[in-house]
């Protein structure tokens, strides 16, 4: 299949587990990870009309945006976020998924500031409890919004988390136990679900899914 094809592949699985789910189709934003895609595919997705891209890393970002400066793209920083990029961050993105601490928080209040905007984050929750994974233990969250009280440059949208990588089945009591704890803490937007598994991550109450090598291969 072309890039055209998978973007409308992918959006009639969305839209048939979406309705799965008895929500509309229009509550679950797709984001297409661009990590390690030449400028040429990432055109060929805006033609198609898709605006919303994700990305990795900083310095990734950073190229393609200068090199795509001009079209109307919205970009998703969603990738582990090292507190010395926070600022770059803030300043090429308009909306980070990884915030996974106080200090990281602080640095990105702070360079939002300084830009004068208001930063939309979400929280990432560590919730299979994996080593090898970032964000915030899920029993430490309540801790982590006392924390933010003071912050008036971010806009909290909702949680993020990264599943284990397993049969797409296997990763539902993670999506589950994230939408808890966004229901628990008041949060309405939900940053879950990969290639292998968004599908269960949108019965699981997904409102963002990142979604890269089932549009552009392996």
């Amino acid at each position: 299949m072309n890039i055209k094809e998978s973007l409308q592949k992918a959006r009639e699985r969305i839209a048939e587990a979406v309705k799965r789910t008895g929500r509309k189709t229009e509550e679950v934003k797709l984001i297409v990870v661009t990590k390690g895609r030449i400028p040429e595919k990432i055109e060929a997705v805006l033609k198609e009309g898709f605006k919303e891209l994700g990305e990795n890393r900083i310095d990734e970002l950073e190229e393609k945006a200068e090199k795509l400066k001009g079209r109307k793209i919205v970009w998703h920083f969603i990738g582990h976020l090292q507190g010395n990029k926070a600022k770059k961050a803030v300043e090429l993105s308009d909306c980070i998924h990884s915030v996974d601490s106080l200090k990281l928080l602080g640095k990105i209040e702070n360079a939002a500031k300084e830009f004068g905007k208001r930063q939309k984050i979400f929280i990432e929750v560590n919730v299979s409890g994996e080593g090898s994974k970032f964000g915030i233990k899920p029993d430490e969250l309540g801790k982590f919004f006392e924390g933010v009280k003071n912050c008036r440059n971010v806009e909290i949208l909702g949680l993020m988390t990264m599943a284990p990588l397993a049969e797409a089945e296997k990763t539902r009591p993670v999506f589950r136990k994230l939408k808890e704890l966004a229901l628990k803490f008041g949060l309405r937007e939900l940053s879950m679900g990969m290639t292998n598994d968004f599908e269960v991550a949108i019965e699981e109450g997904a409102t963002f899914v990142r979604i890269g090598s089932a549009i552009f291969g392996k």
